[in-house]
């Protein structure tokens, strides 16, 4: 799997990453919090690895669609803004080093 320039960093490790280093994005779909929030996808996408969740503010957002290299997808949401929304669009079918700002006691 060929890795782009390009990063996905996350807060904090996520048990939907399963320890994957680096992923393809697939697609992209506007999602508006809380309206198309529900608690199944809170629990999937914000939780992370010490079972806190991370705050999702009411507002536009894009959802992101990754399949790791591990080959197992996973999505995360980032703040819909017009430079996200061209970034993002402009990535599909690109290769995403993932990287974890925060190391806690489950993140390896």
């Amino acid at each position: 799997m060929r890795i782009a320039d390009a990063r996905v960093i996350f807060a904090n490790n996520y048990p939907k990453l399963h320890g994957q280093k680096a992923a393809k994005l697939l697609a992209i779909e506007p999602l508006k919090i809380p309206e198309e929030l529900n608690d199944k996808f809170r629990e999937y996408d914000a939780r992370n690895a010490n079972h806190e969740y991370y705050p999702l503010a009411a507002g536009e957002y894009l959802l992101l669609v990754f399949l790791g290299d591990l080959k197992i997808p996973f999505t995360t949401l980032r703040k819909r803004t017009a430079d996200n929304e061209d970034f993002y669009m402009s990535k599909i079918g690109d290769f995403f080093k993932i990287e974890i700002e925060k190391k806690d006691a489950k993140n390896e």
